[in-house]
């Protein structure tokens, strides 16, 4: 009886050394990377394997001392098949945590690559959206360099202290300058204007709106305002961008390329656009306009602008409320 309840007992030690390894390998398992579980499940294993051939001979030795009869000790090597079903327990466990540990694994890996697939699809796209207007800006440039203007000056000799007319002719980005503080303008068709203007500001401080419209020097830029046209609206309409501050981004990149007197021609351009100034609004395009370039009777006030045209924070907020 005596030898019954001890084999007894010492089965359930086994049993209970086999609970608690494996406790304590998943507690392990969940405090380690994947870099260490490896190992640290290859140390519980033999520690496992240790513990119970140690136990094995502890019981052995016990049976040995406790029994005075050969076939009750001969009984007793029944422990052994004990010791070698709780091995085979807890190799099975083991498979078990390891084959849980490779499909983990193979799903993490699964995950980056498809993460990594779309970030690289997200970067394709980008670049496609990029390399389209970074050509459309050179176009923009382009259009720019092949502005030209021929116009005739007096030069006085030094020599002589004679006046001669001389032809010299501007390009690019003087052309705007020129156009609007010293281009020499006549109406011909009011009979009752014998002024010569001196620049399409002279014009506008005479006749307000209605005097760029009368004038016959904003058709010359016509083509450069229609190509900026299209890019602000490629940038708006983009699919690949999303929401107003990544559009924003690139919007800045287009602004950063005008010069100031390009902005003033866009300020007054854009009054007789209605589609134009709602981009100009919507992304703050006006944001480094200079008050004292504009034509006396026009300001950044809301009478011609929305306070957006000219505010990149305010044009945020009211882009933020859009969204919501």
């Amino acid at each position: 009886m005596t030898l019954i309840l001890y084999i007894a007992f010492y089965h359930f030690l086994l049993i209970l050394l086999l609970l608690c390894c494996i406790i304590i390998y998943y507690y392990m398992d969940q405090r380690t990377t994947n870099r260490e579980r490896a190992t640290t499940g290859f140390k519980s294993l033999i520690l496992l394997i240790v513990i119970c051939i140690f136990l094995f001979i502890i019981g052995m030795i016990g049976t040995w001392i406790w029994t005075d009869k050969p076939n009750e000790f001969g009984d007793s090597a029944g422990v052994v098949n004990a010791l070698f079903s709780a091995l085979a327990f807890a190799g099975v466990i083991y498979a078990i945590i390891l084959q849980k540990e490779e499909l983990e694994d193979q799903r993490q890996v699964m995950i980056d690559q498809r993460e990594e697939m779309e970030q690289q699809n997200s970067t394709m796209i980008r670049q496609r959206f990029e390399a389209t207007l970074f050509q459309m800006l050179n176009l923009q440039q382009e259009l720019i360099g092949a502005l030209k203007h021929q116009y005739s000056t007096s030069v006085k000799s030094a020599a002589s202290k004679e006046k001669r007319h001389v032809d010299r002719i501007i390009t690019g980005r003087e052309v705007f300058q020129y156009m609007y503080e010293k281009k020499k303008i006549d109406f011909p068709d009011d009979p009752e204007d014998h002024y010569t203007y001196k620049g399409v500001k002279e014009v506008l401080e005479k006749y307000g709106e209605a005097g760029y419209e009368k004038s016959d020097i904003p058709p010359i830029f016509d083509h450069y305002f229609r190509h900026l046209y299209r890019i602000l609206k490629y940038i708006d309409q983009s699919q690949d961008l999303d929401g107003w501050a990544a559009k924003y981004k690139y919007i800045g990149i287009v602004r950063g390329q005008l010069s100031r007197y390009e902005l003033v021609w866009l300020y007054f351009n854009s009054l007789f656009y209605p589609k134009m100034k709602g981009l100009i609004e919507k992304y703050a395009v006006l944001k480094n306009l200079r008050p004292e370039y504009l034509a006396q009777d026009f300001d950044l006030g809301k009478k011609w602008y929305a306070k957006t045209a000219f505010d990149a924070d305010r044009a945020r907020e009211v882009a933020l409320q859009r969204e919501e």
